[in-house]
C-alpha cells in the first residue's frame, strides 16, 4: 500500500507529524503479521514468506541450526494447499503453502508420513552451514508423497522418496523409500540421519552425492549395481550397523578416500565388500575402496577358519580350479560336505 504526501509551506510541524504517524499506522495493519512471526494452524507451524502473500512450512522455534530444533510434528502430517488466516480487519486472507523451510521436519521421531501438496514450489536444499536437511533425524518416517499434480516434485512410483521432477534426482528419502530405476543423482544429505536398514541402489543413478547416507545408524546392507559411475564424499561414513556392501560394478565407481569410513589399523572391520570375482584385484588396489579391509567374490561367505555344522559327513575343500586343498587358508574355495556344496571364503 503506497500513499504520497504533498507537504504545503503553510501546514504546521504538528500537522505534519500526524500525518506521517496515519502513514506509518495504516502500512503496519496493512501486513498480515511480523514478517517473522510464526503461525501454527492445525498443528502445522507456517512463517510468512518474503513476498508477505504466501506461507513457509516451518518447525516449531528455530530452523538453521540443527542443533537447535525442537522436534514439532508426530504420526501422520498432510500439508495443505491453502491456510485461510484473519488479519486485524477480521478479513479471511487465504494464503497458499509454498515452500518447505529448513528442517521443517527434523528430529521427529514418532513422525510417520508427510504428505505434500501440489503448491510446493521449493523445498530446501541440505548441506549448506548447518542445514541438514528437512527430515533429517526423523528415524522412523516411513512415507513421503507429493500431490501427482504438483509440476516441481513428485514420489513416482510409490517411493517415498522426493523426486526433482526436471531433473530425476532424489532430493530426500526416508526409511520406507525404494528408489526408482528412473532416478539419475541421489542428492547431497538425501537420506542423512534417516532410518534406512537396507538400499538398493539401480545403476541408473550415475552419482551418489555427498554424505547422501552419513550418520544412518540403522544402515545394514548398500547394494550398488552396475551404472553407479561416482560416489561422493562422506557419503556412507558414521553408519555404525552396516555389514554388507554390494557393489556390482565391474569397474570401481570413482569413491572420496572418506567415502567409506576409514578405520585406524588395529580396529576390526566389521564390513565386507562384495564385488564381481573378476575385479577383486581391481578393488583390492585402488587406494580409496581399499579402506575396506574385506573384499570378497559376490556369493561367497567370509568365515573366521572353518566352521563345521553338525553333519557328520567328511568335509572337503576344493580351489576354484577343482583341486582338493587339506589345508585351507586366506581365500576362497569349495567346501563339500555330503551333499551340500558351498563356496566360502577364508581369511
Amino acid at each position: 500500500m503506497i500513499f504520497i504526501f504533498i507537504v504545503m509551506k503553510n501546514m504546521s510541524k504538528f500537522k505534519i507529524t500526524n500525518l506521517l504517524g496515519i502513514f506509518i499506522l495504516i502500512n503496519i495493519l496493512s501486513y498480515p503479521t511480523s514478517i517473522k512471526a510464526q503461525k501454527e494452524i492445525d498443528g502445522i507451524y507456517y512463517r510468512y514468506s518474503d513476498d508477505r502473500k504466501t506461507l513457509e512450512v516451518s518447525c516449531k522455534g528455530q530452523v538453521d541450526n540443527f542443533n537447535l530444533i525442537t522436534p514439532s510434528y508426530s504420526g501422520s502430517v498432510c500439508i495443505p494447499e491453502y491456510v485461510v488466516i484473519l488479519n486485524v480487519f477480521d478479513e479471511e486472507i487465504k494464503y497458499e503453502i509454498v515452500r518447505i523451510q529448513p528442517h521443517a521436519f527434523a528430529k521427529c521421531e514418532d513422525l510417520k508420513s508427510v504428505k505434500i501438496p501440489k503448491s510446493i514450489h521449493t523445498i530446501a536444499n541440505a548441506g549448506t552451514g548447518q542445514i541438514l536437511g528437512v527430515f533429517c533425524g526423523s528415524i522412523n518416517l516411513e512415507s513421503i508423497s507429493v500431490d501427482p499434480d504438483n509440476v516441481f516434485y513428485d514420489s513416482r512410483d510409490n517411493c517415498n522418496a522426493i523426486i526433482v521432477t526436471q531433473s530425476n534426482s532424489l532430493l530426500y528419502g526416508c526409511k520406507g523409500t525404494i528408489i526408482p530405476r528412473s532416478i539419475e543423482r541421489i542428492a547431497d544429505y538425501a537420506f542423512f540421519y534417516s532410518g534406512l536398514k537396507s538400499i538398493k541402489i539401480p545403476g541408473n543413478v550415475k552419482k551418489i552425492g555427498n554424505a547422501a547416507f552419513c550418520f544412518c545408524p540403522s544402515l545394514q546392507i548398500v547394494t550398488i549395481e552396475e551404472g553407479v559411475s561416482e560416489i561422493g564424499s562422506q557419503a556412507f561414513v558414521y553408519c555404525d550397523s552396516l555389514k554388507e556392501i554390494h557393489c556390482n560394478a565391474t569397474i570401481p565407481p570413482s569413491i572420496e578416500n572418506n567415502t567409506f569410513e576409514f578405520l585406524e589399523d588395529g580396529v576390526e572391520d566389521q564390513r565386507t565388500l562384495y564385488v564381481p570375482e573378476e575385479s577383486i584385484s581391481l578393488y583390492k588396489n585402488d587406494p580409496n575402496w581399499s579402506n575396506i579391509k574385506n573384499i570378497v567374490a559376490e556369493g561367497t561367505t567370509a568365515i573366521d577358519g572353518v566352521v563345521m555344522d553338525n553333519d557328520n559327513s567328511k568335509v572337503i575343500f576344493y580351489d576354484l580350479s577343482g583341486r582338493t586343498i587339506e589345508n585351507p587358508k586366506d581365500g576362497v574355495y569349495l567346501r563339500k560336505q555330503g551333499k551340500k556344496v558351498e563356496k566360502i571364503f577364508i581369511r
